[in-house]
Order: structure tokens, then C-alpha cells, then sequence
């Protein structure tokens, strides 16, 4: 009896088998062709594709692809249903679609398990192209709001060219466009202050057609009171100055602001004032402040404040420079140099040519300035005035005596070397006789290869042991690094430098580039080192290094490393530098003492030569310091 069952069975089998191959073959040739394949509802994150039902079969797959002759077409997802929805899509995308349906192969009770080896398909649609939306504008916001004026910005939206803002008109109750823009904020003027305005933005992009996006929330906002007027320096002599501003009826008042040199942050110096003007006096010449202003309207005891208005500088007239001569005539022109103006900033230097008329030939932050290009064998007369403040701040004193000069070009006068040594500069290395000590040359080779920590690492590889200082600040928008070195350099001398760098903020490296002409400083140095007279350990000097525009400041002398090796506890550096401005000078003091300088009074060297620690002090627009 078993016998018989297996061999009904694999009868069975058999029949089963061959029944179905007559079916799959035969229902193969039922499974329809979707037809009339359309793109429905687009959103930046969703396409819905629809298409006519085939009789008969079980269900539909709808593909996706990015190309129409795309060779790699991904499955969206099944469904009985004659309508699937994409909900993977991304915003500001071209996607193509197509579909095709299919039946399932019979099992022995009936329809296998749907799965895709058990499809038997139909073929596929054709091919529909559909758009996706640029995503919502979202996260709106006033990055600058005054009483006139407003920015708004808000996130960058996947998918989008450019963006439109609307803007509520409360006559009409309705929105008009105001804007089309590329950007992700935008400024809206001639508003009026205290006033409420309401916006929404929309993105867009152009792919086959402008397609926009859903706008965004409406966000609404209030202006501030009215801006403060006129807001100037009216009036400067020697000892006070005066700031005035204008008064504005819809305003109940004003606030004066002051930034503390001190403390390094604003204080308000008149609150509530209904005042258009403030006057300090008592000051020393060349002496300035920093002011802002703002309004104010009291409602219900609750004050709305109004935007700060633009810095502006509040000081004394400077001292007028005095000593102005040639400095030098060189291959092309006249360069001529002043004493300092007590707390000058800067100096606006004016030219006439044999009793022309007098005009400004240029600004400078040095005492001193080349005028180019000038006529051979002609006369040019120069006046100088000072300045304090910066940009549209800008207060000048009187000008100084007028110097005429006549131009001939000369050569500079030969300086005494020793006869060993290069003094064609080449080396980059020249003489002085007076301090004996030797320097870097004005142009050295060194100066285009700027400066960073390697250079100080590798020293020691050819016998430099120095002590080196890093004083590093931010400045005009740069990062600038002032560095100190004295010690031993090589086996025959020995001495100390000064060097002034900067560079880019968004240059990440830590290289610096060498101060161009321009950047250069005003700066001094004396070098003291320890002797024992009588076995008592005294200081004496070195050699001084002449009060001069540099960027790299230098002196070495003589010494035999083997048998009197100066080490940088046996030195200490004196040394006074002239800020360009009071901001640049803030900022180098905050580096001297991050440093661990200590402000104290350098008036007496030589018993600050004798104390333990690093000092500092400042006058006017000098930063003088002792290293030890």
C-alpha cells in the first residue's frame, strides 16, 4: 500500500507541474499594459502618480528614476490600488515615473505568496515626468530692525533658486509681492516707526517653469522707535568737544552711550534725556571717545528703545606736528617725516607745486610718507595735519609748518662696513657702527617667507637657542602676531628681534605673512645683559636700535657662544611700539597681558632692569614693555 501512495504522488506531482507551466504561460499573456499614466499632487517631499486599472490582476509597482534613459530604475512601492504616492522625494528634483502590473503565479491552493519571484508581469507604462516642490520657508526672523528699516531673514530652503516676499498691505487686507531675491534675507525701507507689518516668503526654483513652494507662516513684527538724527561732532578745540543730534516729535527722549577704555564695554552716560547735545570738557589735547545714541518712547512705564545709531568719535583737536623736513629723495619722488602728534591716529598730508593750489596727497598712520612720482628739478611745497577717529570720524587738528623742498634725485649715502662683511645687504644682514651691532637690512630675502612655529622648532638644528614671546590680537580685521626672540644665534653672536606680522582671518594655518610697507610700525629696542662687576651681578646695555618704521626689528653682536654664551635668563629687552589707532592699541594690550605682562610704570629702566617679571605701560598710542 505505501508503494502505490509515492507512486500516486509523484503522478500527482507531475500533472501539478505541467497544469501549472499551461497557467503561468497563459496568464503571462493576460497581464494588461497600465495606461493613461499621470502625475497628481506634487509637494517638495512627495509625488503622486495615478494611472488606469488593468483588469485581472493583482497589483501595480511604480518605479523611479532621475533620467528617462536611467538603466537603474528603483521600486517606489506596491499597491492594488490605482494611485501610489512617492513620499521619499526630494525638494527642487526632476523625477521620472512609470508602472507596470502583474499577477501572481498559482500555488496548488491557489495564489502563491505576492512577493516579487512570484510576479508575473505586464509590461510598463510609459514614462511620466514629474517636479517636485522647493521645500517651506521656515525660521524667520529680524536680524536688523530700526524705526524705518527692517532685515529680514530666514533658513535656506532644499530646493530653492531664489525666493519672493509678500508683504500685507493694511489698506487691502491683501499681500504684494515686494521682493524677489536669490539670498535668504532681505531689507525692507521707508517704514514707519512703531508700526506693525506682517510678511511671508515663498521659494521657488526654475526647472522646466517657475514651481513655488507653500509660503511660509505669516510673521509679523513692530518697528522701533524713530532713529536719532544727525548725530555728529559739532564742535572740538584743545581741551573739550561738543556731540548734538536732532529731536524727533514722536519720540519722548534719548539715551548717550559711551564705550569705556577701561572696562571695554558700553555704559550709557545721559539715560532719559530729553537733551540734544553733550559737551565734555576739561581734556588733554588729542584726547577721544566713542559715542553711540539711541531713542526712546515710554508707554505704560514700559520703554521701547530704538536701533543704536552708527559710532561716531567725540575728542579734542590734536596737537599740530612739528619738525617736518626731508626725510629723503628717492629714485622718483620725496619722502618726508614729522615728530608724533600726541595721540594721533593718523595724518593727512597736503602738496602744492610752486605756489599751486594746496592739495591732499594721502593719509598715513607713520610720521612719516613718500610722495611718487614726482618732476625732477621742481619745487614742492608740504603741509601735515593729525587726525584722531577713523573713517566718516574723523577729527583734524591744525596743520604744521609749511616745508618747500626741491626735488633732485640723489642717491642714498654709502654707510661704513667692516670690509668681512656683506654690505650689499645680500645676505640681508648690514652694520651699524655707532651701536656696533649688526641688523637686518630694510628688504631682507627673509621677509618673503613670512613666519610660523616651525621656524622656531627647527633653530636649535643650526645652534640658535633663543626664548621666544607670541603676542597675538585681532585687528582691522585680521590677525596680526607681534614676536619677541633674544638668545644665542649660532656660535659667534648673540642679541634680540622684533617682528610684525598678520594674516588673513580665514587662513586657518598658522603661517603669518611679514607687515607690508604699509602695516609697518614705529618701534624701538635696547638689549641689557648680565655682567658681574666687583661679583656683583649687574645690567648693562647692549645696544639700542634707533626709534623707526619697521616691520622686523633687529640687532646682534659679537660673542663666543663656547666661552660666553648669552642665554636668554643673562638678557632682557627693552622696547616701545606706536599703535596705528586707540582700537589697535586695545586690542595689543589685551595680548601683553594674556601673555602675563604686567601694567606698571617703566619710567625708571634702571631699576626695572633689575626686577623679576614681564611690564608694560602705555602712553597715547605707545605700548612700551620690558621682557625679561
Amino acid at each position: 500500500m505505501k508503494r502505490v501512495f509515492n507512486t500516486f504522488a509523484v503522478l500527482l506531482l507531475c500533472l501539478t507541474m505541467v497544469f501549472s507551466s499551461v497557467t503561468v504561460a497563459f496568464a503571462a499573456d493576460q497581464v494588461g499594459k497600465s495606461g493613461n499614466i499621470v502625475i497628481g499632487n506634487v509637494t517638495a517631499t512627495t509625488v503622486e502618480v495615478r494611472w488606469r486599472a488593468v483588469d485581472g490582476v493583482k497589483g501595480y509597482v511604480l518605479y523611479r528614476a532621475t533620467s528617462p534613459d536611467s538603466e537603474e530604475w528603483e521600486s517606489v512601492g506596491k499597491t492594488s490600488d490605482r494611485t501610489l504616492t512617492d513620499k521619499d522625494a526630494s525638494p527642487g528634483t526632476v523625477y521620472y515615473y512609470k508602472v507596470r502590473a502583474y499577477k501572481l503565479e498559482q500555488g496548488i491552493f491557489g495564489d502563491k505568496i505576492d512577493v516579487n519571484g512570484n510576479r508575473i508581469y505586464g509590461e510598463y507604462s510609459k514614462t511620466v515626468k514629474a517636479i517636485t516642490d522647493p521645500n517651506k520657508v521656515s525660521g524667520i526672523k529680524t536680524t536688523d530692525l530700526s524705526g524705518t528699516s527692517l532685515t529680514l531673514a530666514w533658513n535656506s530652503a532644499s530646493g530653492a533658486k531664489a525666493y519672493q516676499v509678500y508683504q500685507l498691505n493694511a489698506a487691502t487686507g491683501k499681500y504684494k509681492r515686494i521682493a524677489n531675491t536669490s539670498k535668504n534675507k532681505y531689507t525692507v525701507k521707508n517704514l514707519k516707526p512703531l508700526t506693525e507689518y506682517s510678511f511671508k516668503i515663498r521659494a521657488y526654483h526654475k526647472l522646466k517653469g517657475v514651481v513655488y513652494g507653500e509660503f511660509s507662516p505669516v510673521f509679523t513684527v513692530k518697528t522701533k522707535p524713530a532713529d536719532a538724527q544727525n548725530f555728529k561732532l559739532s564742535k572740538s578745540t584743545s581741551t573739550s568737544y561738543t556731540l548734538t543730534w536732532s529731536a524727533d516729535e514722536s519720540v519722548d527722549g534719548f539715551q548717550l552711550g559711551k564705550y569705556s577704555k577701561e572696562d571695554k564695554e558700553w555704559k550709557v552716560v545721559l539715560n532719559e534725556t530729553k537733551e540734544t547735545s553733550y559737551t565734555v570738557t576739561g581734556l588733554e589735547k588729542g584726547g577721544s571717545d566713542r559715542y553711540m545714541l539711541r531713542t526712546f518712547v515710554k508707554v505704560n512705564d514700559k520703554y521701547d528703545y530704538g536701533k543704536w545709531s552708527e559710532e561716531i568719535v567725540g575728542g579734542t583737536i590734536p596737537k599740530a606736528p612739528v619738525n617736518l623736513k626731508l626725510a629723503a629723495n628717492t629714485d622718483n619722488g620725496i619722502s618726508i617725516t614729522w615728530d608724533y602728534s600726541d595721540n594721533a591716529a593718523g595724518y593727512e598730508v597736503y602738496c602744492r607745486e610752486e605756489n599751486g593750489n594746496w592739495k591732499s596727497v594721502g593719509t598715513t598712520h607713520n610720521n612719516h610718507f613718500s610722495h611718487a612720482n614726482l618732476t625732477e628739478k621742481k619745487t614742492y611745497e608740504y603741509k601735515v595735519r593729525p587726525y584722531i577717529g577713523a573713517s566718516d570720524s574723523k577729527i583734524y587738528g591744525n596743520f604744521g609748518e609749511v616745508v618747500s623742498l626741491y626735488y633732485v634725485p640723489i642717491e642714498e649715502p654709502e654707510t661704513v662696513y667692516p670690509d668681512d662683511w656683506d654690505n650689499t645687504g645680500i645676505i640681508g644682514y648690514l652694520y651699524d657702527p655707532e651701536a656696533k651691532c649688526f641688523y637686518t637690512a630694510d628688504d631682507p630675502w627673509q621677509r618673503n617667507f613670512g613666519y610660523n612655529e616651525i621656524y622656531d622648532q627647527s633653530a636649535s638644528l643650526v645652534a640658535i637657542i633663543i626664548e621666544t614671546c607670541r603676542l597675538k590680537f585681532e585687528y582691522d580685521d585680521r590677525d596680526w602676531m607681534i614676536q619677541l626672540w633674544k638668545g644665542n644665534y649660532g656660535f659667534i653672536l648673540y642679541g634680540a628681534e622684533i617682528g610684525i606680522y598678520n594674516k588673513p582671518k580665514d587662513r586657518t594655518l598658522e603661517h603669518y605673512d611679514c607687515a607690508t610697507d604699509e602695516d609697518m610700525l614705529q618701534m624701538e629696542m635696547t638689549l641689557y645683559e648680565k655682567t658681574q662687576i666687583l661679583g656683583v651681578d649687574t645690567w648693562v646695555k647692549t645696544f639700542s636700535r634707533p626709534y623707526q618704521r619697521q616691520w622686523w626689528h633687529t640687532g646682534f653682536v659679537l660673542g663666543n657662544m663656547m666661552a660666553n654664551a648669552r642665554y636668554d635668563t643673562d638678557l632682557r629687552l627693552y622696547a616701545r611700539i606706536t599703535m596705528r589707532d586707540y582700537a589697535m592699541l586695545a586690542a595689543c594690550e589685551a595680548a601683553f597681558r594674556e601673555q602675563g605682562f604686567i601694567k606698571a610704570d617703566l619710567k625708571n629702566l634702571a631699576e626695572v632692569v633689575k626686577a623679576e617679571g614681564n611690564f608694560y605701560t602705555t602712553n597715547g598710542l605707545d605700548i612700551s614693555f620690558f621682557w625679561t
